[in-house]
């Protein structure tokens, strides 16, 4: 080759290299505006469907004032609620007839009623300044807990704005960690407030709080004296309109006294023995303020008050099992009292500072405040902050803060508190009690910190390689004329692998903007648009019906061969590159993401005057018709230019109006009903208990039964095309494949919620999830193809494997029968060593493995073998007797010799009758299976052992059962088990039968200890990532069953029929291996059988498959 032409061929590389990643960078840049504009349609729609809730809400109950009221402004409370001017109000409702609901008023039971003809009356109920929360509940008095219902009431807001107003009022004043002046005050909830500096003269409005509580802050504290006046004027004309007035005076003399900051707040929490806690606490609460008020009125129970006033929780307050009850504040002389008492929670509870209000940004600000803690188990607590200069440790058990000593404290959480049933808790920042030790442990704490949808990417791809290695295969027949068979073959894997890395593109998609978002936050980015960003990258699943949609053009543009583009096609693909894709992948997401922006933006502001969004049915309609008219095109681009193949457009505009279009249809059904249902109970007065509750979930399961019984009907027609198998074909057919369409809805249902199971509702993630379970049962599929590939490549059943049968039987081994995605920092080390030891040692090159060439017939050679074993039997037998005289002095030493010389002189004539010797007969004999062909091997394997496996299978299946947790698709999951147990064994047969003369060994005894010892070693790094023992009980019956299997499978289907073939049975197998009795061989196998599945109650086992079929999930 000239210089010349080398130049010109690396140009020619280079070329096609740029060309291949061009596409690559095209395609990848088609998928990600296909996705955006996928995300920014859902997340408006989103949007409009939680307006659509609040604004008509879909409640089992219904709570409504008796009276007539009016809207809040929202300038007033921002959201939508109902307005009252006094504090006693009724309130009616509905509900399901004879049922008793209770009422609930901002946490508080506030009364219950018995819908006797399902209507609900409410009286004398009493109202707190400002927004009130309304909700009721079906009750349960059998089991003294709320109905499990699809949707209990929808809270109602009752803002009351009394007529006459609370005065502000001054609490003190303190000084931050920088310096800063920070005034605190208490006012009514519902006022205004403006604070005047006498240095300044305008005045500046501060917020109340729901509680009442107002902050101040200066900047710097003034050298001289400074009187701030707080001046609280009406926010409505009903109010009264005249102005009250307070003031401070800000001096050095005060700074340093903390004001009149002095609540006197003492806190003691005291931690017993037996697992409980008690809070007590005593402070001193103003008159005249709302806080005061609502606790003369039990307004405020004593956990909320402990929040509010206190500044301090308990995480959780109650177990959830403990009865539930009801404690309030109380009012002694002393000034306001409480006691909260509770057991531990098993998983342990914290002690935090709550800073829900302007009070409490400053932990125990106050100078007379004081926190107790009472360790009287101290063993089960852990002191986050210790005290410091200003605190005091009483003793050992007991820690003192008086106020102040915490007010730099930037934590929130104070103290851990543990129950002794279970282990320490883990405090974030402090060393793990439990550290890992050892290589393996480290690494699986290294990859666990791992974000879990990294880890998930990167498993997914694990889980795709026997797709790609099976394409490896096939592409490396690109010199061979590729048949029919090839070509379908790979088709359906491309189309395997296409449905699996789409749903890959998912994660990595979502993964990908959740980079974006913090990014975003060090450039100052507006909040609305970060926000905006992390609800695009949050996918929603919809994108899984395209996939599902895909499915079957996909295989038939795979199954066409491709041809040179004419000049004419390249024209027109050079026109829709330039001339439409680029710039609708430029315009159409960033139109549409702005748009969603500035309609989140307006939606999240007070106003909701804005024009932009009075017209969300316009916005919803123009974001639908950008999305039908663009999205096809985006995903048909992807296909053509990512994908390399032809797709018709009309294909691409059914399948993406399909994704934009079906999920559409349950959020208008029930966006309907809502509507339908709130006018009839405001026009009729009377609940329409005719229109279900979700009408969603129902839509929602139709949909995922559909679209999944489409895509079992479609996946179960590719496996009938892998398996070449005429009278399944024949079958598919036929009319009779409706027979299966009832079994494809079956396994599609989502039952959890057909059954009407507690907080079970069917939405977009059930398809998510559905579509998740089915690509778990693509390499069952994939292995159908797999084994008639096997069969294709060796069509007269040969002993003289291609390279390409080898390739596929290591596949089968690795990742089948060993390693799946076990993986240690996401390497698959047990599918490597099975790689490793299948290709390496397992099996043994032809010429080695064969017999040597030998003009004896094999049942001559056996009558040869089984004289000489007969023979060395027999010369041992008398050399053994003839010793035994010979001590015993009935024999001559001469005579032993000459007959044991005749005995030696027999063995080793009938020792030259073997050419080879006795190894190379037992290899002759035994090394190529009792069939002509290693495919009839194969078959004789698997029949012998399904018979064989049953017990193996049944005990695989009762591990899954027991350690797997009911979900929404109980029959796919019983089909995924199933298809595992049984695939496992059985293909472990099929391998060891068809490559049973390449396996190291002379017979059909040592490859089955060669076998089973190269699949035993694969489980030790697979244990080890798992954390479980090796050499315990659990492996054990692992080693055992399979060393069991393998070697009962090698003795019967095998060495026994290949003696039987020839005229001969099983007492010949016993003298051609050597064993004198059955017991030693057989015995043993069946005593280790039996000693695996021995404890293995199949009563039980078998309750706890029913109770994991229906749903009743039962302990392992």
């Amino acid at each position: 080759m000239t210089g010349r032409s080398k130049k010109r061929l690396v140009r020619t590389f280079i070329r096609q290299r740029r060309k291949g990643l061009w596409r690559i960078f095209e395609a990848a840049i088609a998928l990600f505006c296909l996705l955006v504009t996928h995300q920014s349609v859902w997340v408006y729609f989103q949007d409009l469907s939680a307006r659509l809730r609040q604004s008509y809400p879909n409640p089992t109950v219904w709570i409504t004032p008796a009276s007539p009221t009016e809207p809040v402004d929202p300038q007033i409370y921002p959201k939508p609620s109902f307005q009252v001017g006094q504090a006693r109000l009724a309130l009616r409702g509905f509900a399901p007839p004879n049922k008793p609901v209770n009422l609930i008023i901002n946490g508080i039971a506030a009364g219950s009623d018995f819908s006797y003809d399902g209507k609900l009356n409410f009286y004398d109920v009493k109202l707190r300044r400002g927004a009130n929360e309304i909700t009721a509940y079906l009750w349960d008095p059998a089991r003294q807990a709320s109905l499990p219902t699809n949707e209990i009431s929808s809270p109602q807001i009752i803002y009351y704005q009394p007529a006459q107003l609370l005065p502000p009022r001054f609490l003190g004043m303190l000084l931050d960690e920088d310096g800063r002046v920070v005034v605190l005050g208490m006012a009514d909830p519902t006022s205004r407030v403006f604070i005047h500096d006498e240095r300044h003269p305008d005045s500046m409005a501060v917020w109340v709080d729901p509680a009442g509580f107002f902050q101040y802050t200066l900047a710097q504290a003034p050298q001289t004296p400074v009187r701030l006046h707080a001046v609280m004027s009406a926010s409505s004309p009903e109010q009264v309109g005249q102005s009250l007035q307070e003031s401070i005076l800000i001096s050095a003399e005060a700074l340093q006294s903390y004001g009149r900051l002095a609540l006197d707040r003492r806190i003691t929490l005291t931690i017993w023995e037996d697992q409980r806690y008690e809070l007590q606490a005593q402070a001193r609460l103003p008159e005249n303020t709302a806080l005061r008020e609502w606790v003369e009125q039990d307004l405020i129970n004593a956990e909320e008050f402990a929040e509010e006033f206190l500044g301090i929780r308990l995480v959780p307050w109650r177990v959830a099992t403990e009865a539930k009850r009801q404690d309030f504040p109380k009012i002694t002389e002393d000034g306001i009292t409480l006691k909260i008492s509770g057991d531990i929670p098993e998983t342990g509870q914290w002690l935090e500072f709550s800073r829900a209000n302007a009070l409490n940004q400053f932990p125990l600000a106050s100078s007379d405040d004081t926190l107790r803690v009472e360790l009287l188990a101290a063993q089960h607590a852990k002191l986050l902050h210790d005290p410091d200069a200003s605190s005091e440790l009483d003793s050992s058990q007991t820690y003192v803060w008086y106020g102040g000593a915490l007010r730099k404290f930037s934590d929130n959480r104070l103290l851990d508190i543990r129950n002794s049933a279970v282990p320490a808790l883990h405090v974030s920042g402090a060393p793990s009690p439990d550290e890992p030790r050892g290589l393996v442990p480290q690494l699986t704490y290294l990859q666990n910190l791992i974000p879990r949808k990294v880890a998930h990417i990167l498993e997914a791809l694990l889980s795709a390689i026997p797709f790609l290695w099976l394409l490896w295969i096939l592409r490396s027949r690109a010199g061979e004329e590729r048949t029919g068979f090839h070509q379908m073959l790979y088709a359906v894997t491309m189309t395997f692998l296409i449905f699996h890395l789409a749903l890959l593109c998912l994660p990595v998609f979502s993964v990908s903007l959740g980079f974006v978002a913090p990014l975003l936050s060090l450039f100052s980015v507006e909040d609305d648009v970060v926000q905006t960003v992390t609800a695009v990258g949050q996918v929603y699943p919809f994108f899984a019906i395209g996939i599902m949609l895909f499915f079957r053009p996909l295989y038939y543009a795979y199954l066409q061969r491709r041809g040179a583009p004419t000049w004419r096609k390249r024209v027109i693909k050079q026109l829709q590159r330039w001339l439409v894709f680029w710039p609708l992948a430029v315009i159409v997401p960033a139109a549409l993401f702005y748009i969603l922006v500035r309609m989140r933006q307006e939606t999240s502001s007070v106003r909701f005057d804005s024009s932009l969004f009075d017209n969300f049915l316009l916005g919803a309609g123009l974001f639908g018709i950008v999305g039908m008219l663009t999205f096809w095109f985006f995903l048909y681009w992807f296909i053509r230019i990512g994908l390399g193949r032809s797709v018709s457009a009309g294909t691409s505009i059914k399948v993406s109006w399909a994704m934009l279009l079906l999920p559409l249809v349950p959020i208008i059904i029930e966006a309907g009903a809502r509507f339908l249902r709130h006018l009839i109970t405001e026009q009729f007065q009377t609940y329409p208990f005719f229109i279900p509750p979700r009408l969603d979930s129902f839509v929602w399961s139709l949909i995922i039964t559909a679209v999944g019984a489409i895509l079992f009907y479609q996946i179960a027609n590719l496996s009938l095309r892998l398996s070449q198998h005429s009278a399944s074909l024949r079958f598919w057919r036929s009319a009779k494949i409706w027979w299966l369409v009832p079994l494809f809805i079956m396994i599609s249902l989502p039952m959890r919620y057909l059954a009407g199971a507690e907080r079970a509702a069917s939405d977009a993630g059930d398809l998510q999830l559905l579509a998740s379970r089915i690509d778990m049962l693509l390499p069952y599929a994939l292995l159908i193809g797999l084994l008639s590939f096997l069969r294709k490549s060796n069509p007269h059943d040969r002993f003289d494997l291609q390279a390409e049968a080898i390739s596929i039987g290591t596949i089968l081994f690795a990742y089948y029968l060993t390693g799946r995605t076990a993986n240690l920092l996401f390497v698959p080390f047990p599918l490597l060593v099975g790689w490793l030891i299948f290709k390496r040692w397992v099996l043994v090159s032809p010429a080695t493995a064969g017999a040597s060439a030998a003009s004896l017939s094999a049942s001559e050679l056996v009558r040869r073998l089984l004289d000489c074993k007969q023979a060395r039997r027999l010369s041992d037998n008398l050399r053994n007797s003839l010793e035994k005289k010979y001590t015993q002095g009935d024999l001559a030493l001469a005579d032993m010799q000459k007959k044991i010389a005749e005995s030696q002189e027999h063995l080793v004539k009938t020792q030259a009758a073997l050419p080879a010797g006795e190894m190379a007969a037992k290899r002759q004999i035994f090394g190529h299976g009792p069939e002509p062909g290693p495919w009839a091997n194969a078959k004789v394997a698997v029949k012998y052992g399904i018979v064989l496996s049953i017990p193996f299978q049944i005990s695989t299946l009762g591990n899954i059962f027991q350690n797997q947790q009911f979900e929404n698709y109980p029959l796919l999951q019983f089909l995924g088990s199933l298809l595992f147990a049984a695939s496992s064994w059985i293909l472990m047969a099929f391998v060891f039968g068809y490559f049973f003369h390449m396996i190291r060994g002379r017979d059909g005894f040592a490859k089955a200890v060669v076998f089973a010892i190269a699949l035993l070693v694969p489980t030790i790094p697979q244990r080890l990532i798992f954390s479980q023992p090796l050499l315990q009980q659990g492996h054990l019956i692992q080693i055992v069953q399979i060393f069991a299997y393998v070697l009962l499978l090698a003795l019967i289907a095998f060495d026994l029929r290949t003696l039987r073939k020839l005229g001969f049975s099983w007492r010949e197998l016993l003298t051609v291996h050597g064993f004198t009795t059955i017991t030693a061989y057989s015995s043993s196998i069946l005593l280790a059988t039996l000693a695996s599945l021995s404890g293995k109650d199949l009563i039980p086992l078998a309750k706890n498959f029913i109770g994991w079929l229906i749903g009743i999930q039962t302990g392992p």
